[in-house]
């Protein structure tokens, strides 16, 4: 037991070390109250993880609850947010899962060996939940949760951009949309272009007026690039809504750029 510890440890801070690098976690720090004790073997029990934060979990040969542990994070903003949820094990290769507060599946499950990642969509105030199974089998793991605001999902809060230039972006989690707005610069035909830089999924592209009137609408498959244009004056806004085209069956980030140009 003293080695699976250490290793768990080892394990622990080499995630953190690398998370914080890229920007997932901020400020990591271990919930010891979620460690205290196995209790929190039904979604009734579920334990919580504080934002930024890690808990440590394991089962045992032939666990009586089965092999479950359950564990729950909330959305303290007041805003739409993703939440960055990984699973690390150090023995075995656990079965992880994240749920909403009716029991439905969040996105698919899959196998932390080495680790799993979840990017999860969440309504201000929403709190979602994290099963983990080993079933009849010896096994640890940690568990760690970022969350952060989600931007650009409304036509209120899309992000403005003036024609000819690219824009960038990244589909978060499942049921994410983004939506730009976009300035003509003169009178003419704007020539819309969106590209799918992926390889796994294809994403859906909508175009509307300035009324917010969709006139345009098309998918983009995978690594393709899907063309469409429309009739602007100088000064007025389009706005494109970018999301996943089949959210059921993938939960890989996605990133896609916009190019427009007036004639």
């Amino acid at each position: 037991m003293k080695k699976v510890n250490a290793l768990v440890k080892r394990t622990t801070a080499a995630i953190l070390s690398a998370a914080i690098a890229m920007g997932v976690i901020l400020t990591p720090a271990f919930s010891k109250e979620a460690h205290a004790a196995d209790t929190n073997i039904t979604m009734g029990s579920a334990l919580e993880i504080p934002n930024n934060s890690f808990v440590e979990g394991s089962v045992d040969y032939n666990d009586p609850s089965g092999g479950f542990r359950w564990y729950k994070f909330t959305n303290a903003n007041n805003c739409e947010s993703v939440a960055v949820v990984t699973v690390t094990a150090s023995t075995n290769n656990p079965e992880c899962a994240v749920f909403n507060s009716l029991g439905g599946s969040d996105g698919k499950s899959t196998y932390a060996w080495p680790c799993a990642t979840f990017h999860v969509g969440m309504k201000a105030g929403e709190t979602k939940y994290l099963k983990v199974s080993n079933g009849t089998w010896k096994g640890a793991w940690t568990a760690s949760v970022s969350i952060s605001p989600e931007e650009a999902n409304t036509f209120e809060t899309a992000k403005k951009y003036k024609s000819g230039k690219r824009i960038n972006g990244k589909l978060n989690y499942l049921d994410d949309v983004d939506i730009y707005k976009i300035k003509a610069k003169k009178t003419g035909v704007m020539k819309i272009a969106i590209t799918n830089n992926e390889n796994h999924y294809a994403v859906e592209y909508t175009v509307y007026n300035k009324s917010k009137v969709a006139k345009k609408n098309g998918d983009v498959l995978k690594a393709k690039t899907a063309k469409t244009k429309m009739k602007v004056k100088k000064g007025q806004y389009v706005y494109v809504e970018i999301k996943r085209k089949n959210v059921a069956f993938d939960t890989d980030l996605g990133t896609y750029s916009i190019k427009t140009k007036i004639k």
